[in-house]
């Protein structure tokens, strides 16, 4: 019986440790045939964040065939097809088992089919329209006629706004998913065609950052974009500081400024229109994308079911970069919640002197009073006193 109990104890044990050791070494394959090919060397290359890094090789076959097999990481990873200069690039999530490429050695990157991974398709596409964006960068500068230059730098603005236009579009389906990343990230010549610098693209990138700080914590890629995005807001909003130079360092403690913003309805919600109704407004700023959100409305919901019916009124100001996260999460808020589609490029964070997020203030009987809560603590103390 000892030994029967033991020989069980032993199988469900190996058992235990062979799905453990499964998981943790998940396969991929990547397969297919380059016509054309025979005795040029083939590498399946792991585009990291640091330099990129040979897996594996072969040398093709006279029938162009060949597969590759490694193990998955944890996370979604890129990956690259080299043949001489060419590459195709390609995505392994924990959706894909199999990849299969089928292509000739003259247009290896640019006619070819990828089965397996919707992901990769799309990535295709991105790869191919950035193709064309280089080739005529590369027509520019090659140009020494100057009419020629002239029209071929309006049609490589004209190219360049449809680009972002598509990749926006694509983008923001899903600005969570690593094909944003690798939008995001795609250069002509070395340089970056979404400029982290560029007020517009910045915009675009710090989405995908935030998109990625919530859905993907963790990830090696998701610390390096959100560095990006938050050096681009810095630089940014040193020039518009600079530029404007508005003394923002203290407010006027009997007025304020005024904000028009929409709420979720699409109807104007003017805060000087509802100072004039309550005794006591919280213009509150936030984002609702980042981690302190949930605890801190839970905060507020218990002031304002404490004292709204004594006057309390919350003007809630989000700056979310994605709308509809922000629609989601203030659909069954109580009080006033509008949008700031601005974001961080907002002027009222200048015009307030936000210096972090949240930040609120109390304004007083319309204005008499305008107050600057310097804690959470702080901001009980400041209610309980007005309505005490």
């Amino acid at each position: 019986m000892y030994n029967t109990t033991r020989n069980i104890a032993g199988i469900v044990f190996a058992a235990l440790l062979l799905v453990m050791t499964g998981c943790n070494n998940r396969k991929f394959t990547i397969e297919g045939t380059v016509a054309g090919a025979a005795g040029d060397t083939l590498y399946l290359e792991n585009n990291t964040l640091t330099p990129t890094a040979v897996v594996d090789s072969v040398i093709l076959p006279e029938d162009g065939s060949f597969r590759f097999k490694h193990t998955a990481a944890d996370h979604p990873e890129f990956y690259r097809l080299r043949l001489g200069e060419s590459v195709v690039n390609l995505l392994v999530d924990s959706t894909v088992t199999s990849l299969r490429y089928k292509g000739d050695k003259m247009d290896f990157a640019t006619r070819y089919t990828i089965e397996g991974s919707d992901d990769c398709r799309i990535m295709q596409q991105v790869s191919l329209a950035g193709a064309q964006l280089k080739a005529q960068v590369n027509r520019l500068m090659q140009s020494t006629d100057g009419n020629d230059m002239a029209i071929l730098r309006a049609e490589l603005t004209d190219s360049l706004q449809a680009y972002k236009e598509r990749m926006t579009e694509l983008i923001l389906q899903a600005p969570s998913s690593p094909v944003a990343y690798f939008i995001v990230m795609q250069q002509v010549n070395g340089m970056p065609i979404f400029n982290t610098f560029d007020p517009a693209d910045n915009r675009i990138i710090a989405a995908v950052a935030t998109a990625h700080d919530i859905y993907a914590p963790g990830e090696p890629r998701t610390e390096y974009i959100h560095d990006l995005a938050l050096q681009g807001i810095a630089a940014l909003r040193a020039e518009r500081k600079e530029a404007q130079r508005i003394d923002t360092d203290t407010l006027p403690e009997t007025d304020f400024i005024d904000i028009a913003l929409y709420d979720m309805q699409g109807h104007e919600r003017r805060l000087s229109d509802i100072t004039k109704q309550h005794r006591a407004v919280l213009l509150d700023f936030t984002a609702y994308g980042y981690e302190y959100s949930p605890e801190y409305n839970m905060l507020l919901a218990s002031l304002y079911k404490k004292y709204h019916t004594q006057g309390l009124e919350i003007y809630q100001v989000s700056f979310d970069i994605d709308e509809h996260h922000w629609k989601v999460s203030a659909d069954n808020l109580p009080w006033i919640c509008v949008h700031d589609a601005e974001s961080l490029y907002s002027s009222l964070i200048q015009l307030y002197n936000i210096q972090s997020l949240p930040t609120c203030f109390i304004i007083v009987d319309n204005g008499e009073q305008f107050l600057r809560p310097t804690s959470d603590e702080d901001l009980e103390k400041k209610l309980g006193k007005i309505f005490g």
